[in-house]
């Protein structure tokens, strides 16, 4: 949690969308 954290939001939401699990 606390690494989400410390990351930008901007660096996060790219983490998700390279996630191979679709988030929607």
């Amino acid at each position: 949690w606390t690494v989400l954290q410390n990351k930008p939001a901007i660096e996060v939401a790219q983490e998700s969308h390279n996630d191979p699990a679709p988030q929607h």
